[in-house]
């Protein structure tokens, strides 16, 4: 009987730690109702815990494995005292400007944003070149590569914080002191653009030597980071080995079509053409002008039409070429087939990775356009404060392509309803 009373405090301490204990009341407390609010502290820790795991991506290590000794905590886990610590300004000796602080806070976003973007990438890109991936796990890598671009596409708002609720005048009070600085030193931005596949060869570069200068200073010698992301494959090296290996049913079938078919646009096309020159020697009699200004205006369209029938020609031999490089040419007949029949249900996965892989490249260059304007409100036509040309600079940046490939089958492509035959043997 001694043990009912035990009980009895126990659970009424149990109930009454269901309502906040009052501030300055925990010293009240027996220690038998700590011990009870102990408990159920722990019980609530491990009962999360255990909610959280069964949501564990199964791709991962299982939580038993990992060793956690202690109840998670948001603070912890997200480090806000450290994020919201690094506003402190060149050299941690304050502020020149209020303003500073968004300066500051709307690049250390972009930087996170870089990070995460990365992340998807290398996933992206190890996925898609693994000769042993599934299915399943390619449309793991394409959600990935699309939420890479949607990172990329949300995070462009963010440059209205300055563009509009950052006057130029104040940002002129405390540039000066962010000189010879550049946004051009972001080492995660120059990552990203060799990860996607912008080559040397490509980039525009206002410093002597490569892009590699701009991270060497006298104090320091930032390159080395950049020596595993230059020997590492690329997005687009990644997504056309994938279009080189993935089986597709009929492809020859279909590109036998889709070359029948494009010769017979060409022919028609240079057949047009050429009727209308004759044309012209068949109506010139009629036409009531001075002679010599007939003469002019017949070989000005008779040199139109020529110029229009050399280049339909030239067209058509860039698409043989195209397609008969021995090293990239069956990438293209694959990237061209997924993109023929996307909204058919065989192929709508696989063609979302190729329709991704351009979304990613257009969010890119939106990505640039967006940072070039806003600069251009900031700072007009300055020259930046790292010593490049500003503007010019920028607005180059933004004709960088990669997927050259992909967008070259967009500007040749067919509708997939000139094929009945070869849609009839999806079914």
């Amino acid at each position: 009987m001694s043990s009912e009373p035990a009980r009895d405090s126990a659970a009424a301490s149990a109930d009454t730690s269901k309502c906040p204990v009052p501030h300055g009341a925990q010293g009240m407390l027996d220690e038998t109702s700590k011990a009870v609010l102990t408990k159920l502290a722990q019980s609530r820790s491990e009962n999360i815990t255990s909610l959280g795991a069964e949501t564990i991506h199964p791709f991962l290590a299982a939580p038993s494995q990992r060793d956690y000794t202690e109840a998670c905590t948001y603070w912890d886990y997200i480090h806000p005292e450290t994020l919201t610590s690094l506003q402190s300004g060149r050299e941690g000796k304050g502020l020149n400007h209020h303003d500073e602080h968004l300066f500051i806070i709307v690049h250390q976003v972009f930087e996170l944003w870089f990070k995460q973007v990365l992340h998807d990438l290398d996933y992206t890109i190890e996925t898609l070149l693994s000769p042993d991936a599934r299915r399943d796990e390619w449309h793991l890598a394409t959600s990935r590569l699309r939420r890479a671009h949607e990172i990329l596409r949300i995070s462009m708002p963010t440059f209205e914080a300055l563009a509009k609720h950052h006057d130029p005048q104040d940002f002129l009070e405390y540039r000066w002191a962010l000189s010879p600085a550049s946004g051009f030193q972001s080492a995660q931005f120059r990552i990203l653009e060799l990860r996607f596949g912008i080559t040397e060869k490509q980039r525009k570069c206002e410093f002597v030597g490569d892009y590699r200068d701009a991270f060497i200073t006298k104090l320091a010698d930032k390159t080395q980071v950049f020596d595993e992301a230059e020997t590492q494959p690329t997005l687009k090296e990644a997504v056309m080995s994938w279009l080189d290996r993935i089986e597709l049913d009929h492809l020859d079938t279909f590109f036998t079509a889709f070359l029948d078919a494009k010769s017979a646009e060409h022919n028609h096309q240079i057949s047009e053409l050429r009727a209308a020159l004759d044309e012209l020697d068949a109506v010139a009699p009629s036409i009531d002008v001075d002679a010599k200004l007939l003469k002019q205006m017949l070989h000005k369209e008779k040199r139109n039409l020529a110029a229009r029938i050399e280049a339909s020609t030239e067209q058509w031999h860039a698409l043989e070429r195209f397609y008969a490089d021995p090293r990239l040419g069956r990438a293209r007949k694959a990237a061209t087939f997924l993109l023929t029949f996307r909204h058919y249900s065989n192929f709508i996965d696989l063609a979302d990775t190729v329709q991704h892989a351009l979304d990613f490249e257009a969010a890119f260059v939106l990505w640039r356009t967006h940072h070039a304007r806003m600069v251009e409100r900031m700072i007009g036509r300055r020259h930046g404060t790292g010593g490049s040309s500003g503007m010019d600079y920028l607005d180059d940046t933004t004709r960088y392509r990669v997927f050259k490939d992909l967008a070259f089958v967009r500007s040749i492509a067919l509708p997939a309803s000139m094929f009945p035959s070869v849609v009839s043997l999806f079914d």
